[in-house]
């Protein structure tokens, strides 16, 4: 997100919304992904979401045409 949208209340209403819906589906947690370098969303997420870091996942990715065809052969 860029500097000038920040601090303006939208993330956090976003995650509320999402906060309440997952609580009227009977949803048991939330994941989502931070890039590592962006401390102030993590502290954010802990602090104010209770939010955990998950050390045990990693985000893996498939990138690139001779990536994409490799897949599509198995």
């Amino acid at each position: 997100m860029l500097p000038e949208f920040r601090s303006q209340g939208v993330g956090s209403a976003l995650l509320a919304y999402l906060a309440k819906h997952a609580l009227t589906i009977g949803a048991g947690r939330i994941d989502w992904q931070v890039l590592d370098w962006n401390e102030g969303a993590r502290k954010f997420y802990r602090e104010t979401c209770l939010a955990k870091e998950l050390d045990e996942w990693l985000n893996v990715r498939v990138e690139g045409k001779e990536a994409m065809e490799r897949l599509s052969q198995l």
